[in-house]
């Protein structure tokens, strides 16, 4: 939050408020030893080490790779606030870092540490604020009129897809099974399919706020986004907070790829399995019996573990996902598979960090997209363009997007061979 008001011309705290800019700091909390005891076995494979999505339901605390990337992601991501904190305060970032290490302050601390310009009430600053100013215009309506900015009938048109949620197969939206919200990826693909098929949009932006999903889902969205590539369509990405693993694997092929430099951006990896219940019915007095036509039929039941022939499918199955992913990645980024591999690994990386390894192109938001587009198009910077949306039930308007820049952070679905992003409690 102070991040955020560092932006701003003044800081105004009220009275007996406090300043808690403590840092950031990332929890997790592993369930593996409870669940242990309740007689209930996870089977999960991962590819590769870094893919910690189901982490806390098989293990009692981080492994080594979790910690090492869970403090790399923190330590980023601080460094980026201190940084920007210093530049709007007009202040050294070694002197923020130290700041923030004392930190929380009281509000008079605040005031004279210069982190706050003024303490005050809420109607003392809208008082303040229309003396000054003039009247005041709800941010709702500054809004819409950003919105109308790109709403012009000789401006170029440009299709926009907003992908916010879990990726699922099929059509439409819903809850997802851990809260968040599912996005099937057959609508999707038609909501790009619709605004390729017409003559008048010259390219693409698809905003993602993903944790990723379904590893077939990413793929039938990958292939829209070829498909209207095909059509002289440009696609570009812009990733709000958050860019999953499906989430990335659907834009690695894209024309262009931006981020901001906070999105937690991949994995690249997979993860599949199940949970056995079995020991734990047993225990409850409970019961199953499973009358299968087929060898394989019930291998994905939750009331047993895996036989050895089934285990041995799950896991080429988990190879070859994995493998199909690390080629679209290459493909797409025009990088290696040695080298695709050698990054993957099942890690997540902020967008600064992505940026350098070359798994982005650029950093910035939606407006930085609308520029790369024109860009790509070969338009003037100042070139007016329209944004054309598909009218998909619950498509959020130009406003919403905005906001998604504070996107959340998903949970995992917990299906066999769902690529899943690493899930965070904060």
């Amino acid at each position: 939050a102070y991040h955020l008001a560092s932006a701003f011309d003044e800081i105004w705290l009220q009275p007996a408020g406090q300043l808690a800019a403590t840092g950031i700091a990332l929890e997790s909390r592993f369930y593996g030893a409870l669940l242990a005891r309740l007689g209930i076995q996870p089977l999960f494979g991962f590819r590769e080490e870094y893919k910690t999505a189901q982490h806390h339901l098989l293990y009692g605390s981080a492994t080594a790779p979790q910690a090492a990337m869970m403090q790399a992601l923190a330590a980023d991501l601080q460094a980026q606030s201190e940084a920007e904190i210093a530049q709007g305060r007009g202040r050294a970032a070694n002197e923020i870092a130290e700041l923030v290490a004392g930190a929380p302050f009281a509000d008079r601390e605040a005031l004279a540490l210069g982190l706050v310009d003024r303490l005050g009430y809420r109607d003392q600053l809208l008082a303040m604020a229309e003396e000054r100013h003039g009247a005041l215009v709800p941010v709702t309506s500054y809004l819409r009129r950003i919105d109308r900015r790109y709403s012009r009938d000789d401006a170029t048109a440009i299709g926009l897809v907003a992908i916010e949620g879990q990726l699922a197969r099929g059509r439409g939206q819903g809850a997802g099974l851990l809260g968040g919200r599912l996005e099937g990826a057959a609508s999707i693909a038609a909501r790009i399919e619709r605004l390729a098929g017409q003559e008048r949009i010259r390219a693409i932006i698809l905003r993602l706020d993903s944790p990723g999903g379904s590893p077939a889902a990413a793929e039938t969205i990958h292939r829209a986004v070829r498909q209207a590539q095909a059509k002289g369509k440009r696609v570009i990405v812009s990733m709000a907070g958050l860019a999953g693993s499906g989430a990335y694997w659907l834009a690695a092929g894209a024309d262009g790829v931006l981020a901001e430099p906070a999105t937690l951006t991949g994995s690249i990896g997979v993860v599949g399995g199940k949970l056995d219940l079995g020991p734990a019915l047993q225990a409850f007095g409970i019961g199953n019996q499973q009358s299968a036509a087929a060898p394989h039929a019930g291998m994905w039941s939750m009331a047993r573990g895996y036989a050895s022939d089934e285990l041995g499918r799950r896991e080429a199955l988990l190879d070859a996902t994995y493998a199909t992913f690390i080629a679209r990645v290459a493909a797409g980024r025009r990088l290696s598979e040695a080298k695709v591999r050698e990054m993957a690994k099942g890690r997540v990386w902020t967008g600064r960090q992505a940026k350098t390894l070359g798994l982005i192109d650029r950093l910035g938001g939606l407006e930085a997209a609308i520029a790369e587009v024109r860009a790509e198009l070969g338009l003037p910077a100042d070139a007016p363009v329209t944004l054309v949306r598909t009218g998909q039930p619950g498509l959020p308007s130009l406003p919403a997007l905005f906001g998604s820049l504070l996107g959340s952070l998903g949970a995992s679905l917990r299906l066999p061979l769902e690529t899943v992003s690493l899930h965070i409690a904060a």
